[in-house]
């Protein structure tokens, strides 16, 4: 019966066969004397690739190594049968033959048929007497004598024939740039954490665009924004992929494109090439089929005309489909990128890119995020994913450094739990990463600028809310704080954007809010304590107003009066009992009435309200007619004095009486904790705004216990209860005499995660008081209500904290 051979490719038996039936031709000698080597290495300078012929089987032209007692004699370009043999086939066996440690000293072209010889050293055809083992074996002692210029041609024939050692190469380049920039989490400093990185969309959105042959890709964010570790997980990914690879290139400092390109090249590869010959190589590379190369640069200054140009250049028809550029910018920079010189139109960036954003965590990144963290036994409290703080990669990267340090060392069993909300602790993180003087100072001046701006009555309703929302600045404001020099710093560093605004005119706008809320904090407490000592009524008036008109005002002025107390020894204990006498107050909104506010990706909503019940809702001008109910129309006014003194309460504090100092942050806890409103500012994504509630009347409402914990009021309540063992007893007896469903509905929320925390020191008193005090009393208060929250039977409380 006749057998049909079902495998069609060849073997990895088939090949051996073939390569020593090649030697033999070749070399007359019996087998075993010379081993041939289908798999090999070799060394680009610091880098060692691999060349695996069992890999590229299909190939018209196999790189075998053969060797001769155990060290390299020849490097074989193995042709397939009926073949020709060609200069080319000569040259990248030379190549390799130069490269491989030692150098092999022949070259051996064959077609298992057809055979030529090369010498190494010199390239010159090999024609010996002989080819017996002696005489193979004297050839070694010239295979040192390769040159240098002979090493770099190697080199250089290697990267623009041979995809699988290009391929290699610029990965490991890039791999090697990247571990440069990676730090473990106790060295911050680098822009790479070892052993973390959280996915994000916009990689995967990234790697789509280039396997579809996007030339151009510009990923755009904020500063600290994360940008650079989608660039790092775009390399990782790209490295899983046989038909692309990407060369990594940090770009921040100063310098041409191409030069910064041919440098990532010469330091890894040992190949001192130019300006002009990286170009040449980009040019042949770029016409390849099969294979794509995506140079990616990291931290791109558009303001460098230079650089624009080399990146118009490479992006450019002169270069082949095989080509793309990927640059990471910063979003305040990207108009000197994209726009014309006249500002008339687009640059010729500008009408070749795709745009990538990269912003603060997505939900289904932050879960991630989360995740990864737990890995490493650092969990975040239940309620953390309504924080708009932690969705700032660099604030979660920084709060989860910390972590580590108080974890370093300890019982692998462990897990650190940290707050769902920072509030005050978001000020500690700013300036924990801002200590430069000179960002600092530019800082502080913004600073000045915005109290200056947010105190004129003549802004517009919509600048208003956009200073709020969007750290927004008139430039006039700007200008009489700051020189040109200093501006022009921001812009090019991406700190901040120029803008106009219908309205108002130049604006700047404000990049990192955060650190600019940590300089207001300065300035707010020392005019404080100027206002406080002329007229404490009108002073505390004015930090409330304040909190109101600044970006993260509630923060910014609780951090004012702790900033105030340890530069002037305390505050007067008038400006906190002025704020407690201005709980906020509900209020209806009226008929034949307007509103505004701005809605989570800047767009203004305006809601129109009509006596005859016909409402509307403007958004960006288009009016659509919506109905309204009742509980829709009501709102509270006078919020910020609580929402400042619900951050103050959350940290310990002490106040000076007769008989000596008190706790303060206890009984503020008690007044505080009763507000029958959520104290949680509205920030970041639609999903963080839509905090599930607890109805309880229109009087009354509070953020539902089953989402954790959202409020810093009530992170306050529970770090309190944690930690002040001997006190906790009696503030939860006069928490539950208060027969405050408001605060009483906060105690069980800060009792269910301290339940919670298994292994806790307080964890079974916290089951215990829930049991025993709080649920009974929440219960019956509760009932004087139709509506609310449905309270668990016993020993149902129990949530992880993470």
């Amino acid at each position: 019966m006749a057998v049909e051979r079902v495998t069609k490719m060849e073997t990895e038996a088939d090949l051996e066969s073939r390569a020593r039936a090649a030697v033999r031709t070749a070399f007359g000698l019996p087998d075993g004397v010379i081993r041939e080597q289908v798999r090999f290495t070799f060394r680009f300078g610091r880098q060692t690739l691999v060349v695996d012929a069992r890999e590229a089987r299909a190939d018209a032209r196999l790189d075998i190594l053969l060797e001769l007692a155990g060290r390299p004699l020849a490097v074989m370009e193995l042709k397939r049968p009926g073949l020709e043999l060609t200069a080319e086939d000569a040259e990248q066996g030379l190549s390799y033959a130069r490269l491989v440690q030692p150098p092999a000293p022949l070259v051996v072209v064959t077609n298992g048929t057809d055979v030529e010889f090369y010498e190494t050293y010199s390239g010159a055809t090999w024609e010996p007497s002989d080819r017996s083992e002696a005489t193979l074996k004297s050839l070694f002692k010239s295979a040192s004598r390769v040159a240098a210029g002979d090493i770099k041609r190697a080199v250089e024939t290697l990267m623009g024939v041979e995809p699988s050692v290009w391929m290699q190469a610029v990965r490991l380049v890039s791999a090697d740039t990247i571990k440069e920039l990676t730090t473990t989490w106790d060295e911050p400093g680098r822009p790479f954490i070892e052993g973390f990185m959280a996915p994000r969309g916009a990689t995967q959105e990234l790697l789509t665009h280039l396997l579809t042959g996007e030339k151009l890709l510009v990923v755009k964010g904020t500063p600290l924004s994360g940008k650079s570790n989608v660039l790092r997980e775009l390399c990782r990914k790209a490295d899983k992929i046989d038909t692309i690879a990407t060369l990594y290139i940090d770009a921040r400092t100063r310098g041409a494109a191409l030069q910064k390109l041919a440098d990532a090249l010469a330091r890894p590869l040992n190949w001192p090439v130019t300006p002009q010959e990286a170009r040449d190589w980009l040019v042949r590379l770029s016409n390849s089929e099969g294979r794509r190369l995506a140079l990616v640069f990291d931290g791109l200054r558009p303001w460098d005309e230079n650089v624009v140009r080399e990146v118009e250049d490479l992006s450019s028809s002169t270069f082949g489909p095989a080509l793309s550029v990927v640059v990471a910018v910063d979003e305040a920079t990207l108009p000197q990128l994209l726009r014309a010189g006249n500002h008339r139109g687009d640059s010729p960036l500008g009408r070749r890119a795709k745009l990538i954003h990269v912003g603060p965590l997505m939900d289904n990144e932050f879960a991630v995020a989360r995740a990864l963290l737990a890995r490493r036994r650092v969990l975040l409290m239940q309620g953390a994913e309504y924080s708009h703080d932690y969705r700032q990669p660099w604030v979660l990267r920084s709060i989860a450094s910390d972590a580590h340090d108080v974890l370093k060392g300890g019982p692998e069993d462990k897990a650190l739990s940290l707050p769902s909300v920072l509030g005050l602790r978001l000020i500690e993180v700013v300036r924990q990463q801002f200590t430069d003087e000179r960002p600092r100072r530019i800082f502080r001046a913004l600073a000045k600028a915005m109290l200056n701006d947010a105190q004129d009555p003549s802004r517009p309703a919509d600048f208003v809310l956009a200073q709020i929302e969007h750290s927004v600045i008139r430039r006039d404001a700007v200008s009489e704080q700051l020189d040109s020099n200093d501006m022009q710093w921001l812009f090019d560093n991406g700190f901040a954007r120029a803008a106009m605004q219908d309205t108002i005119g130049a604006t700047v706008w404000v990049r990192l809010p955060e650190l600019l809320a940590s300089e207001l904090a300065y300035l707010i407490g020392d005019e404080l304590m100027k206002r406080a000592s002329e007229h404490i009524d009108k002073a505390s008036a004015w930090l409330a107003g304040a909190a109101g008109n600044l970006p993260l005002g509630e923060i910014v002025c609780a951090q004012a009066i702790v900033d105030a107390g340890q530069q002037h020894g305390g505050v007067p204990i008038g400006i906190i009992s002025r704020l407690i006498s201005r709980p906020p107050e509900r209020e209806e909104l009226n008929a034949n009435g307007s509103y505004r506010s701005m809605l989570s990706n800047g767009a203004m909503m305006e809601i129109t309200l009509r006596a005859d019940g016909a409402n509307y809702i403007t958004i960006d001008g288009v009016r659509h007619e919506v109905d309204i109910a009742d509980e829709m129309t009501d709102s509270y006014k006078d919020v910020h004095p609580w929402m400042i003194l619900s951050h103050l309460a959350s940290k310990p504090f002490e106040v000076e009486q007769e008989e000596g100092p008190v706790r303060g942050d206890a009984s503020l806890l008690l007044e505080i904790g009763t507000c029958p409103m959520p104290l949680h500012a509205a920030r970041g994504q639609q999903s963080q705004r839509m905090i599930p509630m607890v109805n309880y009347s229109r009087d009354v409402s509070t953020v539902n216990p089953d989402v954790g914990i959202v409020e810093v009021i009530t992170l306050g309540i529970l770090n309190y209860l944690a930690a002040e063992v001997d006190e906790a007893d009696a503030w939860l007896d006069k928490a539950v005499s208060s027969r405050s469903v408001a605060l009483l509905t906060r105690v069980y929320a800060a009792l269910r995660v301290l339940d919670g925390f298994e292994g806790h020191a307080r964890s079974q008193w916290a089951k215990s008081m829930l049991r025993e005090l709080v649920l009974p009393a929440l219960k019956e208060a509760a009932a004087e209500y139709e509506s609310g929250i449905d309270i668990p039977e016993e020993g149902d409380s129990r949530v992880t904290g993470a």
